[in-house]
C-alpha cells in the first residue's frame, strides 16, 4: 500500500459552503476550496511563514469572489488586459517565484501592451490578432525564440485567469497555435570536424559511450536519436563490405525504419569504418546484459538520454577549441557530411547514404543503385582522410588542440590504458 499523504500546518478559512483549507504537503504550501460545485487546488510555493501568509490571502480572495458569484446574484466584472497582466505578476510574487522570473514577466507584459491596448476588455482579444502579432515581433527585430516566448506568456496568463482564478468566463486564446520558425542549424566546418573527432578519439576510456555517439553522427550522418536507439541486433561485427577491388571493410550497421529519429526513412545498412568498429568493440566490452548499444547507466533496460550526450558535446567543443554556437548540436555533423557528399557526388548518392528525404524527386526518379552507395562510402573515406590530412595547417587553434590531445593521451596510456589509433582507417 502507498503511504497516506500527510497534510501539516492545516488552517481552515471561511464557513460552509464557502470554506477552504491551507495546508503543507511534502514541504509545499497548497490551498484548496470549493465554488459552484467545483473543487479547486493551487500550489503556492515552498513552506515558510511568508508563503503561508500569502496563501491565506489568496484563499480569502478566492472565497470572497465565490460568495459574490453565488446563486447568480453577482456577475464577474469585466477585467481589462492591463489589470489581468498586473494580477498575474502579483500572483507570481505571492508564490515566491524567483525575482528574475517576475522581471521577465514584466518585460513580456510591456511587449504585449505595446501592441494591444491595456484598456481593452481581456475577453475581446482574439486568436487571429495574436497570430498576426508573432510575425510583427520578428519584423521589429526580436529573435524567433523571444517572440515565441512572448506569445506563450500571453497564453499562460489567459490560461491562469480562466482555469485557476476564473477572472474570465472563457479563454479566447485556447488552442491557439502559432507557426514557429525553426532556427537554422550551422554545420561544423571541415577544420572543426577534424578537431572534434581527434579529441573524441583521445578521450579517456570511460567515454566510450560518447565516442560511439559522436562517430555514428559524424561518419554516417545519423540523427542523435538513431544513434541513441541502436541495438546490438543492428550491429554485425563480421559482415564484409567491398568498397572497391582493393578495399573491403569489416562490420556493418543497420539503421532501421520506424526507430525514433528515422523519420520513416527506409532501412539501410552501411559498413563500419575501422575506427567505428574499434569504438563498437570497446562498447561491447563495457556492455551489461542489455539490448541497447548506448545503455543508460541508471537503468540498463533503457537507452541513454539525449541531454547527457548533448552536455558532453559542449565539453568536447571546449576541449577541441571549437566555438559553441546556439542550436548547433549533433545534427551539425549530419549537415556537414550531407554537404560534403552532395558537393562531391551529387544529391542521389547523398540520399542513398544518408537516407535523407530533402529532395523527394531526386530520390524517386534518379534511382540510386548499389554502386551509388559504394561511391558514397568511398567518398566518406576520402572526406575522413582529408579531415586528418588537413591537420598539417598550423593554426593557433590546432596548437591548443594538440596540447589538449597530448594531455588526454597521457591520462589514457599506462597500466590498462588504451591508445587510439593514429589513423582513422588503420
Amino acid at each position: 500500500m502507498k503511504p497516506a499523504k500527510v497534510r501539516k500546518r492545516r488552517k481552515r478559512i471561511g464557513t460552509r459552503p464557502f470554506a477552504g483549507m491551507r495546508y503543507v504537503q511534502n514541504g509545499v504550501v497548497r490551498i484548496e476550496w470549493r465554488a459552484a460545485g467545483k473543487r479547486y487546488t493551487r500550489t503556492i510555493g515552498n513552506d515558510c511563514p511568508t508563503t503561508r501568509g500569502n496563501a491565506d490571502d489568496l484563499l480569502e480572495r478566492a472565497l470572497t469572489q465565490a460568495r459574490a458569484l453565488a446563486d447568480g446574484k453577482a456577475t464577474k466584472p469585466e477585467i481589462t488586459l492591463a489589470e489581468l497582466l498586473v494580477r498575474h505578476r502579483r500572483d507570481a510574487e505571492a508564490r515566491n517565484l524567483a525575482p528574475k522570473t517576475v522581471s521577465v514577466y514584466g518585460n513580456f507584459a510591456a511587449v504585449i501592451l505595446r501592441k494591444f491596448k491595456g484598456s481593452m476588455k481581456a475577453t475581446t482579444l482574439r486568436r487571429g490578432q495574436v497570430r498576426e502579432w508573432w510575425p510583427e515581433l520578428l519584423a521589429q527585430g526580436l529573435s524567433p525564440t523571444t517572440a515565441t516566448k512572448a506569445v506563450d506568456y500571453l497564453k499562460q496568463v489567459y490560461r491562469w485567469a480562466h482555469s485557476e482564478l476564473e477572472y474570465i468566463e472563457t479563454n479566447p486564446l485556447a488552442d491557439l497555435k502559432v507557426s514557429r520558425k525553426k532556427p537554422d542549424t550551422e554545420a561544423y566546418s571541415p577544420d572543426e570536424g577534424q578537431r572534434l573527432i581527434e579529441t573524441t578519439l583521445a578521450l579517456p576510456q570511460r567515454a566510450w559511450r560518447f565516442r560511439v555517439m559522436t562517430l555514428v553522427c559524424s561518419v554516417y550522418g545519423g540523427r542523435a536519436n538513431q544513434a541513441i536507439h541502436l541495438t546490438w541486433d543492428d550491429v554485425d561485427m563480421d559482415a564484409e563490405y567491398p568498397v572497391d577491388e582493393s578495399t573491403v571493410l569489416q562490420g556493418a550497421i543497420t539503421f532501421r525504419k520506424g526507430v525514433l529519429g528515422s523519420k520513416e526513412q527506409d532501412t539501410r545498412t552501411l559498413p563500419m569504418l575501422p575506427v567505428v568498429r574499434h569504438a563498437f568493440i570497446e562498447a561491447w566490452n563495457h556492455s551489461p546484459p542489455s539490448k541497447w548499444v548506448l545503455w543508460n547507466h541508471r537503468d540498463t533496460t533503457q537507452p541513454t538520454t539525449y541531454a547527457s550526450m548533448n552536455q558532453q558535446l559542449k565539453k568536447l567543443e571546449k576541449a577541441a577549441h571549437v566555438e559553441h554556437k546556439p542550436n548547433r548540436a549533433f545534427h551539425a555533423f549530419r549537415r556537414a557530411m550531407a554537404t560534403a557528399l552532395i558537393e562531391r557526388k551529387g544529391l542521389a548518392h547523398a540520399s542513398r547514404y544518408l537516407g535523407d528525404t530533402a529532395d523527394v524527386l531526386a530520390r524517386t526518379y534518379l534511382k540510386p543503385t548499389k554502386e551509388s552507395e559504394r561511391q558514397a562510402v568511398a567518398t566518406v573515406i576520402d572526406v575522413v582522410s582529408e579531415w586528418q590530412r588537413s591537420g598539417n595547417k598550423d593554426t593557433d587553434a590546432r596548437k591548443r588542440t594538440r596540447e589538449t590531445l597530448r594531455k588526454l593521451r597521457q591520462r589514457r596510456t599506462g597500466a590498462g590504458g588504451f591508445e587510439p589509433p593514429t589513423s582513422w582507417l588503420t
